[in-house]
């Protein structure tokens, strides 16, 4: 599950969406294996629908071609 909440988080940064710097400690956090505090939980119980769709193969596929979409301007900005 953490593995899936890290991805999650991940794609949620390379979107540019939520509290950016909340999302990379919780991703901290995970990536250290520590537990994420109760409101942490609910933060992203609220982001991860919200950014990413629902869970079907569909969303997911949209969501990752969105978020290359992305890395790509960014590439090319630089």
């Amino acid at each position: 599950m953490s593995e899936d909440l890290i991805g999650a988080i991940k794609q949620i940064l390379i979107l540019g969406k939520g509290d950016q710097r909340r999302l990379e400690y919780l991703l901290d956090l995970l990536q250290k294996g520590r537990p994420l505090p109760e409101s942490d939980q609910k933060y992203l119980q609220l982001m991860i629908p919200l950014y990413l769709g629902s869970k079907d193969s569909d969303s997911y596929q949209k969501n990752a071609e969105l978020a290359m979409e992305r890395l790509h301007d960014e590439v090319k900005e630089l």
